[in-house]
């Protein structure tokens, strides 16, 4: 800033000198085009007389350009602080006296005087305040507890500072809760959830905790739908299920299976072989089966499983007795029900052909 204002006070002077010489020119053509005029038609005294006019107008020129031409080589060196009339600024902890024109500086930084760390504040240079580090902090080697503290409120201590000597306090945490055995107030179950209580023996606060579920109690499986056999001995997969005991909710379905044995595989396949040809009861059927060799429960199993239509086969039964032999409607249904047909599957086989 002081730069400019002496920049622009050598510049506005410079100008001034110039228009001095300038007009000091117009002057001086004023007085020569005078004593042109005058050696014209002039006296001797008068030639004279303005020819010293004009000699003393151009001194003067050639003195104010010289003054202009010294004044611009000032500037010059003003501006490029060649020659400076310096402006001291007083030296800092960091920074030596510095000249505020043109920044040039003398002799050295006074450096900081530091003042030792206390309990509340760090390092601090009492010339600038700059810091350095942190404070120490109090220093209490002895404690003594004024305030117990309990479940519900902070205790507190107090203690002197052996560095600084001034009483210091602080809180301590509370205690835990002095808390009795659990209590079950509501039961768990496979459904719903339970509940449990405990006291604090201290301060009465009660705490509640919730009780998991408990897990289901599987069942035996039970079948909802039976494996089909196909009368070409074929297994169709059945259902099972298994649920919880306490609360009935199904835990599981899956499908299951049978492995037919090697007789009842031969069985069906004779069963279906004589229902090809002939018709049968169902008992009439497994006593075939039984007279063939196959134990009853084979027997049984592939008539079972052989998808025969019981009342069909007495319809065709009642058909080939009459196809050799006549019969009355209750004499047919007699002979239906010896040959094992119940007397429904009787009455409808009789019904079946027309009686």
């Amino acid at each position: 800033m002081e730069d400019a204002k002496s920049n622009t006070a050598a510049v506005d002077a410079a100008a001034a000198a110039t228009q001095a010489a300038r007009d000091a020119t117009e002057a001086r053509d004023e007085a020569q085009r005078q004593y042109d005029e005058a050696k014209a038609s002039g006296t001797e005294e008068e030639i004279a007389e303005l020819k010293a006019k004009e000699q003393k107008a151009r001194q003067k020129k050639l003195a104010l350009y010289g003054a202009a031409g010294v004044l611009a080589l000032l500037i010059m060196l003003f501006a490029t602080h060649v020659i400076c009339f310096h402006k001291w600024q007083d030296a800092t902890c960091t920074v030596p006296e510095t000249c505020s024109v043109c920044g040039r500086t003398r002799g050295e930084a006074l450096g900081h005087e530091w003042k030792e760390a206390t309990c509340t504040s760090p390092k601090t240079c009492d010339r600038c305040e700059e810091t350095e580090g942190e404070a120490l902090g109090h220093k209490v080697e002895k404690w003594e507890t004024t305030k117990k503290a309990t479940c519900t409120e902070k205790g507190q201590q107090e203690g002197t500072c052996a560095r600084c000597g001034k009483k210091q306090t602080r809180e301590t945490k509370m205690k835990d809760h002095s808390f009795g055995d659990w209590a079950v107030t509501k039961e768990a179950s496979c459904t719903k959830e339970g509940v449990r209580t405990r006291v604090c023996q201290s301060c009465g606060k009660e705490e509640t905790e919730t009780i998991k579920k408990t897990d289901h109690t599987p069942g035996d499986w039970v079948v909802v739908q039976e494996p089909s056999v196909t009368s070409l001995g074929s297994v169709n997969a059945g259902v099972r299920t298994r649920s919880c005991t306490a609360c009935g909710t199904e835990l599981e379905r899956e499908e299951f299976t049978i492995e037919l044995t090697m007789g009842q595989k031969n069985a069906m396949a004779k069963a279906a072989s004589y229902l090809s040809f002939q018709s049968f009861s169902y008992s009439g059927l497994v006593e075939q089966l039984e007279f063939e060799g196959f134990s009853h429960e084979d027997a049984v199993f592939a008539v079972d499983h052989c998808g025969a239509d019981w009342n069909e086969q007495a319809a065709l039964k009642a058909q080939s007795y009459l196809d050799f032999m006549s019969f009355s409607r209750q004499g047919l249904i007699d002979q239906l029900v010896f040959e094992g047909f119940s007397y429904e599957q009787a009455e409808y086989g009789v019904s079946a052909v027309g009686y």
